[in-house]
């Protein structure tokens, strides 16, 4: 027991410390030309002491306390005392990729590094690539254990990016290649998976457009960006799955597109072109409405000048520019138009120079924002913030925009609230600082279980069809029919009569349905005509349909309307049909007829071909069917046999004419009452 309950604490430390961990992974900046920030210090300071001169794309990584692990340019990987790691060289990225390399940390380990590289777009691209550092390696400076693993190759595009899976754990890493679309890849414990490929938007079309294609996910991993010189696409990300869907494309008016970075709430979208930083809100992710909200919040100079957008641990996005001594910071990023408060030169370097690129990470790192639970009506709403370690507050507050309440707020950390009632809610979290005050937004949907009904059943002919839909009620997100269909709108089949109609929310799920009667209209057919016998004037025949299709409602010309009748005398006998979809009549006429068998056979024939008696036939025959004949000779030897009487038999063998003898006969028939009869003889063959 003491032994399980050492491994349950072991455990709860060691995923303590890995979730701690990520949170100051991004406070170690080296970039530029020997140009740093450490982040650990309020405000940031500026490091100096960095070995690295890059013209673009780099990345650093810190540990769980912020202390520098390691940077690289995407070919030499420099260690915390900034010297190169001894096998630290050649790795496959390129000092002028755009983003020449992402750092990623071994899910549930901390000692193993991901480093993810990407070639230039010039010449011939060695394309994406990956190698592994394993830090307690050089007296825990590190080492690379495994260089330059090909995932794609070549590829001319300059672009990565990560972000966490769903689970918490597993990180995304995306790629794009040309005639596969979007990568993405996941990192687990066990190591790296087989990519997602989703090939969509500019994906579909664009497989040759050369550049750099530069590609960030937001911050909350539902939505991610790639762009060309050319092009740039929002997406929709399942970080849960890999998939990628809707897919906005827009055309980029002065060809030339570096770099983007979204706001920590992950609400809107910056973007640095030749003229300058633009800014897009996201809220509707909707073509006309993202162009629409687009705010120039800073204009480029004259030049060369623009370079990567980058969110730091502070929660603030920096801007680099080629060849200058500070960063532009971008200090409210979550606001829009001016209030983001874009600020030229901002961070003064003391002696580092930018170049065009600032380091990558995975970007839930820089995540925030409101987490509320059981959101049912009349549930107690439990709300809490992701707030990074690195944004230090004295006090909260929180605002739920109830309006019917009286209680609007609280100053706990975790608050628990009921709505009203059902709706959507502004819910703000303030965080006061000594810097001033940070404001975090969500809004909440409260949601009820949901209800509605279907039609009554009913009836209806097959050439119909009939619209079903919920009504008098109301189901918020998962929809779908018994048949598979997930659209609120379903058009009824004469092959299908039971609909269910079932809708899902995250307070339940309520289910309905409706059985379609599809009536045919009606069909069948009588037997042919036919008699009775009328020897006794007791004999008698049942008529009844024929069913082909449906009948419903019979009515035989006698008003019997029973399915079957029994008729003894002669007639036009009619039975007609009707239900709602139209009406079938048929009819059979009964004769009466002498049913008495006559059946006389010769006792001699001569079958001398002089036209008389040379066949062996019936003298009289009537009301007889169903006929067979066998004659055989004196020793019980068949010599003929046939099922038509009238062809008669004409006293030959297998084609030789027979002695003269007396041969044996045998016939069997049926009456047209319907009795079997055997009637036998002898004939005279002469």
């Amino acid at each position: 027991m003491l032994v399980f309950l050492r491994s349950i604490i072991l455990t709860i430390l060691f995923l303590t410390a890995v979730l701690c961990f990520a949170q100051k992974e991004a406070n170690i900046w080296h970039f530029g030309n020997k140009a740093g920030i450490d982040f650990n210090t309020s405000p940031p300071t500026a490091l100096t002491n960095g070995k690295m001169n890059t013209l673009e794309g780099c990345a650093s990584i810190a540990d769980k306390n912020g202390q520098l692990l390691f940077y690289t340019n995407g070919e030499t990987v420099w260690n915390k005392n900034h010297k190169e790691m001894p096998n630290g060289f050649g790795l496959s990225g390129h000092n002028s990729s755009a983003q020449s390399a992402i750092i990623v940390r071994l899910p549930g380990s901390l000692q193993i590094y991901y480093v993810f590289t990407v070639d230039g777009s010039s010449g011939k691209s060695k394309g994406y690539h990956y190698s592994i550092i394993d830090m307690s390696l050089d007296n825990g400076n590190g080492d690379v254990t495994d260089k330059n693993r090909v995932l794609v190759t070549p590829s001319s595009h300059e672009g990565v990016t990560a972000v966490k899976h769903s689970n918490d754990q597993d990180i995304w890493v995306l790629y794009r290649a040309p005639g596969k679309g979007l990568l993405a890849y996941l990192l687990t414990s066990g190591g790296l998976q087989k990519p997602i490929e989703t090939k969509i938007g500019p994906d579909a079309f664009l497989e040759s457009e050369p550049g750099r294609w530069i590609m960030k996910f937001s911050p909350d991993g539902k939505c991610a960006v790639t762009g060309c010189n050319s092009y740039w696409t929002l997406y929709k990300f399942d970080n849960t799955t890999g998939i990628f869907t809707d897919a906005i494309t827009f055309t980029n008016k002065f060809k030339l597109n570096y770099a983007y970075e979204f706001s920590p709430n992950s609400q809107i979208l910056y973007r640095n072109e030749r003229y300058g930083i633009t800014q897009y809100s996201l809220v509707r992710f909707e073509k006309s409405s993202i162009l629409n909200s687009k705010t120039l919040i800073h204009k480029n100079g004259i030049g060369w000048n623009f370079g990567s957008l980058q969110l730091g641990p502070d929660l603030k996005i920096y801007i680099s520019r080629h060849d200058r001594p500070a960063l532009d910071v971008i200090h409210k990023p979550d606001r829009l138009g001016i209030a983001c408060q874009y600020t030229f030169e901002d961070f003064h370097l003391q002696g580092g120079v930018t170049k065009h690129g600032l380091p990558g990470f995975v970007q839930s790192i820089f995540s925030r924002g409101i987490t509320a639970l059981n959101k049912c009506t009349g549930d107690s709403t439990e709300f809490s913030a992701t707030i990074p370690t690195s944004l230090k507050y004295d006090s909260l507050k929180w605002f739920f925009g109830d309006n019917f309440s009286t209680e609007l707020f609280s100053r706990s950390e975790n608050p628990k609230y009921t709505f009203s009632s059902p709706g959507t809610y502004p819910v703000k979290l303030i965080l006061y600082m000594p810097s001033g005050n940070d404001t975090i937004e969500r809004s909440v949907n409260i949601v009820s279980l949901p209800h509605f009904t279907l039609r009554e059943d009913t009836v209806l002919c097959e050439a119909h069809k009939l619209q079903l839909y919920p009504k008098d009620g109301q189901f918020i997100e998962n929809t779908w029919w018994a048949s598979g269909i997930s659209t609120d709108t379903i058009i009824t089949q004469p092959s299908l009569a039971n609909y269910k109609f079932t809708a899902t929310n995250d307070c339940g799920s309520h289910t309905d349905s409706v059985f379609i009667t599809h009536l045919r209209p009606p069909n069948f057919e009588l037997r042919s005509d036919t008699s009775i016998c009328s020897n006794d004037g007791t004999n008698s025949i049942k008529l009844y349909p024929l069913q082909l299709g449906h009948y419903s409602s019979l009515v035989w010309s006698t008003n019997e309307t029973t399915d079957t009748i029994s008729i003894s005398q002669p007639g036009t006998y009619v039975l007609t049909d009707s239900n709602v979809c139209g009406s079938h009549t048929r009819e059979v006429t009964i004769s009466v007829t002498n049913c008495k068998s006559i059946l006389s056979m010769p006792n001699v024939f001569t079958p001398n071909n002089d036209g008389s008696n040379d066949l062996f036939l019936p003298i009289e025959i009537d009301q007889v069917q169903n006929t067979s004949i066998s004659i055989f000779n004196r020793w019980g030897e068949r010599v003929y046999e046939s099922v038509n009487l009238n062809t008669g038999w004409d006293g030959t063998f297998n084609g030789k004419l027979l002695p003269h003898a007396t041969y044996f006969w045998i016939i069997t028939y049926e009456t047209t009452s319907g009795e079997e009869e055997t009637l036998n003889g002898t004939v005279d063959l002469r």
